[in-house]
């Protein structure tokens, strides 16, 4: 609505197979996963939140490798101040993130975190909109990345963060009721790779 959103996002198969080597066939076998959230404004405050599951069964030559679950969890809010077509925008969010290797020696990876965005969206024209993010992470609480799943921890050191500043860039092109978004993200420390092009991409039909 105008004021308020929720979604819920349901994995319902997710499987890979390697057969390149038949005396070790390796194999992965998703978990059900679902990820659901919403948000509501507050005349130019937007303030939402989301939780995310998931997991994976991993084997190689018919004995399990892996047993993995995960959660993430998400509460964030956004200021945008609008002006002569152009939207200026940032936030602030807190995360919680939780992973857990169930095979053998149990290890886990979790960690808190608090990343800052600022960005813009503008018209280019009536049928185009272009957008651009730069996203910092501010370190709170702890990080233990045991099984090297954190996004930007060091692999098994607590507390230890590698580069966190992350730019993307997108476009959104409008079609009568439909809009074409795409995205280009950059790799840890604003390098754009040019070849992740619209390499995630999403259509819109608007009711």
């Amino acid at each position: 609505t105008a004021m308020w959103d929720a979604f819920v996002n349901v994995g319902l198969s997710n499987n890979a197979k390697d057969e390149s080597n038949a005396a070790s066939i390796k194999e992965i076998k998703g978990n059900s996963a679902f990820k659901l959230g919403g948000g509501y404004s507050f005349d130019s405050l937007y303030v939402y939140g989301n939780y995310t599951t998931s997991g994976f069964k991993g084997s190689a030559a018919g004995t399990g490798t892996s047993d993995v679950e995960g959660s993430q969890m998400a509460v964030g809010v956004v200021e945008t101040m609008k002006k002569d077509g152009t939207d200026f925008f940032y936030g602030v969010s807190y995360h919680m993130d939780s992973y857990k290797q169930k095979v053998g020696t149990e290890t886990k990876s979790e960690a808190t975190y608090m990343p800052v965005v600022i960005g813009i969206e503008a018209d280019a024209n009536s049928w185009m909109v272009l957008r651009a993010s730069v996203t910092q992470n501010v370190v709170l609480g702890g990080i233990k990345d045991e099984m090297g799943l954190v996004t930007g921890a060091v692999l098994n050191e607590t507390n230890t963060w590698n580069n966190s500043t992350t730019v993307a860039a997108g476009t959104g092109m409008k079609f009568n009721k439909f809009t074409f978004d795409g995205t280009l993200g950059a790799a840890n420390g604003g390098v754009v790779n040019t070849t992740n092009l619209l390499a995630n991409a999403s259509l819109t039909y608007m009711f």
